[in-house]
């Protein structure tokens, strides 16, 4: 990222005592969306990866460290790890951030379809993903339910 593109990167950040907030848009989930090179990329892995001095590794993720922070919308270096998806995953269950197995049941959908909240709010209160009520509103999942 060249100077101009880190400003305008610093400028959708909110410092705090803590944690350092995304305050620009969002792709799903609660996580920085970031405009760079043609695309959008997630707020959290550019700043990882530019503390870093290196693109992140095959086969690796940008992980909120475990205990520490529990924020997707937080890019604070400090609060990031390199991380295996695995590793990733332990830490949602550590810190209690994960999906649980919860079971959305037929008469969810119809409300879910209706919802006309945030794909990420309407999530929140179902608990389950953003891709799930993604799918749910685009008809790629529970396709029988009219």
């Amino acid at each position: 990222m060249d100077s101009s593109d880190w400003e305008r990167f610093m400028s959708k950040v909110d410092i705090t005592e803590t944690c350092w907030l995304w305050t620009g848009p969002f792709i799903g989930q609660g996580y920085g969306r970031f405009w760079l090179n043609g695309k959008n990329h997630r707020a959290h892995r550019l700043m990882l990866e530019e503390t870093l001095g290196r693109p992140i590794a095959d086969g690796m993720v940008a992980a909120h460290a475990p205990i520490i922070c529990h924020s997707p919308s937080c890019v604070n270096p400090e609060h990031l790890r390199e991380a295996t998806l695995s590793d990733n995953m332990q830490d949602r269950v550590l810190d209690n951030t994960h999906q649980s197995n919860v079971t959305l049941s037929e008469s969810d959908i119809p409300l879910i379809r209706n919802d006309t909240r945030s794909l990420t709010k309407i999530a929140e209160d179902y608990g389950v993903t953003y891709n799930a009520i993604f799918k749910i509103k685009h008809r790629q999942t529970w396709k029988h339910i009219t």
